[in-house]
């Protein structure tokens, strides 16, 4: 029974140190995952998007794009399926299993493309199959000091 106890608090105690509760409207990351940085800006909705740098996983491996609309913890939408508008100017592709890798010329730029933008961004609203799913308003603070970093990563194999 004792030991019963001990693996409930266990289980417990790692689901809540592995549940995110990001502020809203700030971008977080930097952080180095096995070859990759992370970026994520969650909104109100607790909707998350996710930007995966691949700075040393290899030149076998892409950067990433993901948008969880229940949450990080939840189930992310097929990156396919998303397009994202910039300050309601700019639109671009994040990567996905259909589209160029960034280590193609057209999927370079594509990714330029991607990344600039989200790391300048005060807006970003998030489509998938042209339908809005999220918006998120990051902090200007937050751009500068995070979000900046993204547009620093450059495609794979550069």
């Amino acid at each position: 029974m004792q030991k019963l106890c001990k693996i409930i608090t266990f289980c417990c105690a790692s689901i809540v140190v592995n549940t995110t509760y990001a502020v809203p409207n700030i971008w977080e990351g930097g952080y180095a995952t096995m070859g990759y940085s992370e970026y994520s800006l969650s909104n109100k909705k607790n909707q998350t998007i996710t930007v995966a740098c691949n700075e040393g996983a290899g030149n076998e491996y892409d950067h990433s794009f993901y948008f969880y609309p229940k949450g990080k913890n939840g189930k992310n939408l097929n990156p396919s399926t998303i397009s994202v508008l910039f300050d309601n100017k700019k639109t671009a592709y994040p990567p996905a299993d259909n589209r160029l890798p960034s280590t193609t010329r057209g999927g370079a730029n594509g990714w330029i493309n991607f990344a600039e933008g989200i790391s300048k961004a005060r807006s970003i609203t998030v489509y998938s199959n042209n339908k809005l799913v999220g918006t998120f308003s990051p902090t200007a603070q937050s751009v500068k000091s995070v979000a900046s970093e993204i547009g620093k990563c450059r495609p794979v194999g550069w």
